[in-house]
């Protein structure tokens, strides 16, 4: 009977030791880097339009950019900015350029600030709680436009907009219909 009883826990002790073990973390990033910290808007703060998003950097590699992906997620690490563009921008010269980046919410630039013109109006946030809410990644890219590395920072911030009764809306749903 003993030797059973030890089957009963060598077996189960077996298993979780092969799942832990066959379970890889190399190359993921488990470590949030500080090379950028997003400085404004603050994390779920209200905003005015245009919506200016603003970080602090430690200095570039020469040729590399930010990219800063409102309400989308970005290109994964090593995929360049050419991989979101669709059939016909693939198929045109030049494209993508900073216009059709910018008509997708996609901002690159070297400085550490961009300004949003216009947003969605309801978010990328399919919930009546977060009607609103906004969402800004920064990741960093090489002069080809590639992802370089998995870092990337991000901030969710709520924009002011006109409501119907003339007033300005923060977000949220209407507590009187």
């Amino acid at each position: 009977m003993r030797r059973g009883r030890g089957r009963r826990v060598l077996l189960p002790a077996l298993a979780v030791g092969i799942v832990a073990f066959g379970c890889s973390t190399q190359g993921l990033a488990v470590k949030q880097s500080d090379r950028v910290q997003v400085v404004r808007p603050r994390d779920l703060t209200t905003t005015e339009a245009p919506a200016r998003i603003t970080w602090d950097a430690r200095p570039l590699a020469p040729r590399q950019r930010f990219a800063v992906f409102v309400d989308q997620q970005p290109m994964a690490p090593g995929e360049s900015l050419e991989s979101l563009a669709d059939d016909t921008c693939k198929a045109t010269p030049g494209c993508p350029d900073e216009l059709y980046l910018a008509a997708h919410f996609i901002f690159v630039t070297r400085g550490h600030n961009v300004t949003v013109p216009v947003l969605p109006f309801n978010g990328p946030f399919p919930v009546n709680d977060l009607y609103g809410l906004h969402a800004a990644t920064i990741v960093i890219v090489d002069g080809a436009g590639r992802r370089v590395g998995e870092d990337s920072w991000s901030t969710n911030f709520f924009v002011e907009r006109p409501s119907l009764s003339g007033g300005l809306d923060t977000g949220g749903l209407d507590e009187n219909p």
